[in-house]
């Protein structure tokens, strides 16, 4: 938990000479845990350096609500640290899918709407672009479908650039990436002629307003 928080200074204190019943590898995975939470490179750096650190090796196991646990990659894209992702991704054996059967790093990249990191993740060997994400309402989502349904079109791009893309996959909903971009188009359009109306309305009433008080109908309507 204090690795999680980024509580450092608790989590030194958990690890005194005699709480230390871990060996060195893990005891640097969770000070990783720690830098990844702070965006603290240069830890991380002093941590993947250690004899026996395994870059994959999960964290915790959240009860129902994660089934699986978490990893540096995945936790690095949540917490949007992007220079951590990038020490990460350089390291020998890393897995760019992580190990979270609710989630994935590209889905975590695209939930902030970061096109680099989703670029740098498709450039790992072995990604897998159509890992299914069972985490929200809707689930059993690619990364397709949550970038086409936020409207994020660079990523959409380089998604459907990317060898071995299922354009043709569907949700928990029955939707593919195409029926949530429609969707998206069609709430984009019905806000902005909602705010239309709205404009026009404040500038009729506006109009009425400024005639009533100026007593002048062309000067009223110019204000």
């Amino acid at each position: 938990h204090a690795a999680l928080c980024g509580a450092s200074a608790c989590m030194e204190a958990l690890l005194t000479p005699e709480m230390r019943i871990l060996k060195p590898a893990e005891t640097a995975q969770l000070r990783a845990f720690t830098a990844v939470t702070k965006g603290d490179a240069e830890l991380l750096r002093q941590c993947v350096a250690v004899p026996g650190f395994d870059v994959n090796a999960p964290l915790i196991r959240l009860g129902s609500m994660w089934s699986d646990s978490i990893n540096l990659l995945y936790w690095a894209l949540l917490n949007d640290q992007p220079e951590c992702v990038r020490i990460l991704l350089t390291q020998p054996g890393i897995d760019p899918n992580g190990n979270n059967s609710l989630s994935s790093p590209l889905h975590a990249a695209i939930s902030h709407k970061d096109a680099e990191m989703v670029r740098l993740l498709l450039a790992c060997d072995g990604i897998d672009v159509n890992r299914r994400s069972s985490m929200g309402y809707h689930g059993y989502r690619t990364p397709l479908h949550d970038a086409a349904a936020n409207g994020l079109t660079e990523i959409v791009r380089l998604l459907l650039a990317t060898p071995g893309i299922d354009i043709h996959a569907r949700d928990k909903g029955g939707n593919t990436a195409l029926d949530l971009a429609e969707k998206y188009d069609r709430l984009i359009s019905t806000i902005l002629i909602g705010n239309n109306i709205v404009n026009i309305l404040l500038a009729s009433l506006g109009t009425i307003v400024f005639t009533h008080h100026l007593q002048d109908e062309e000067l009223g309507a110019t204000i």
